[in-house]
């Protein structure tokens, strides 16, 4: 007999809560968390043979995610912390 792993449910990243998968119906569905992937970048430049050209590639060092739920997202301190984790350099101009 195959034993099923766990799952670990997702909570919003600010106050705890489960969150729930997105509900889709007919005409409508029902959002109950936003999801951010965000952390350290680092880019590197790749010469493309075929093309000809330079390609740029970021690499996301120390990821992170975000999860957080549609009430803490109402909130305008959790958004600008989404802002501030997804564009960081956004707090170094100002």
């Amino acid at each position: 007999m195959m034993e099923s792993k766990a799952v670990s449910p997702r909570r919003c990243t600010h106050c705890g809560r489960e969150v729930r998968d997105t509900l889709h119906y007919r005409d409508s569905y029902l959002v109950d968390f936003h999801f951010l992937y965000t952390g350290e970048v680092e880019q590197d430049e790749l010469w493309d043979e075929h093309a000809a050209v330079t390609r740029v590639v970021v690499h996301v060092r120390n990821p992170r995610f975000v999860f957080t739920c549609v009430d803490c997202y109402a909130r305008p301190s959790v958004r600008r912390e989404r802002e501030r984790l997804l564009r960081p350099e956004l707090e170094d101009a100002g």
